[in-house]
């Protein structure tokens, strides 16, 4: 996505995270978060998310500045939010995450690269994180360690209204199918059904 593009969202409050979550990625999301909480002083953070997730050292940084952050933070999937990415959708405030209506949600153990580490030091930090994860996971939800667990373990997929009885959003929105043909409002992701 162009930067014209990210700046005409930004300028509405709204950080778009669209590609796979690496360094840079990661860099541009956490610098235009604070961009937002210095120059909207206490108005709510929009962050909308379509992406395949990534690399989780990055994702778990903006999932710390996510939930550090005194506003509350929207966020919305519009297509994908996989792996890691489904995480940040998940860390939003609670009551104000949503996906559009075809959204996938797919809740993946983001930490399974497991080619190569042998060492016992190796594995145990592994193991650590995915503990970690799966605690974050359940304070994101509201579910069990062990559900989320599972959930992790066999790469579990949620469609937008799966996720809204997981706990993992709040609310769907309605996709064009169901609006007569309609232009969908993406930034409706923002405003739950009902407000």
């Amino acid at each position: 996505m162009d930067e014209k593009t990210r700046n005409s969202y930004l300028a509405q409050g709204v950080v778009l995270l669209c590609d796979a979550i690496g360094k840079s990625e990661a860099v541009e999301v956490l610098a235009r978060i604070e961009y937002l909480a210095l120059h909207r002083p206490g108005e709510e953070i929009r962050f909308l998310i379509n992406s395949p997730g990534g690399q989780v050292k990055y994702s778990l940084a903006i999932y710390e500045a996510v939930k550090g952050l005194s506003v509350p933070v929207a966020t919305g999937c519009a297509g994908m939010a996989d792996g890691s990415a489904a995480l940040l959708l998940a860390s939003g405030t609670k009551g104000r995450r949503g996906a559009l209506s075809h959204s996938v949600i797919h809740v993946t153990d983001i930490w399974r690269a497991r080619d190569g580490i042998d060492k016992p030091e190796q594995i145990e930090e592994v193991e650590r994180i995915r503990k970690q994860l799966a605690k974050t996971w359940a304070e994101c939800t509201g579910r069990p360690e062990k559900v989320v667990s599972g959930w992790m373990s066999s790469q579990k997929r949620f469609t937008a209204s799966e996720a809204v009885e997981a706990g993992i959003i709040d609310f769907e929105v309605p996709g064009a199918d169901t609006l007569g043909g309609g232009d969908v409002d993406i930034l409706g992701l923002f405003r739950p059904c009902g407000d």
